[in-house]
């Protein structure tokens, strides 16, 4: 394994410039790969990041979530992220609760319940 294991840093920005019905804003959960010797490295890595993504139309809110990858070999069927949550909502409520509330702006999404 290499002396650098990568993580995944996941990062909440407010796009300023996007509304949605109701002048609702439009937030972003933007996941990045980072290879680095320490938590706290791959911390600063992902600040350092999020700020030069961050415009004057995208504000980055300070928000990072890290996921230390159990791999150093990226490819198919990686594992990139994984978040676990307890939850006494039942499987749909749960996934229309967090997942599919109607105001994603996402792609390619499938939920079998």
């Amino acid at each position: 394994m290499s002396a650098q294991p990568w993580y995944g840093a996941k990062c909440i920005f407010r796009h300023t410039n996007l509304t949605a019905d109701g002048g609702a804003s439009v937030y972003e959960e933007r996941i990045v790969l980072f290879r680095a010797s320490s938590e706290e490295e791959a911390l600063g890595m992902a600040e350092r990041e999020a700020k030069v993504y961050a415009t004057d139309d995208i504000e980055y809110l300070g928000f990072v979530e890290l996921y230390h990858l159990a791999t150093d070999r990226i490819g198919d069927r990686t594992e990139l992220y994984s978040q676990m949550r307890t939850s006494s909502l039942a499987p749909r409520d749960y996934l229309n609760h967090f997942y599919d509330t109607g105001s994603e702006h996402s792609r390619g999404t499938k939920s079998a319940i």
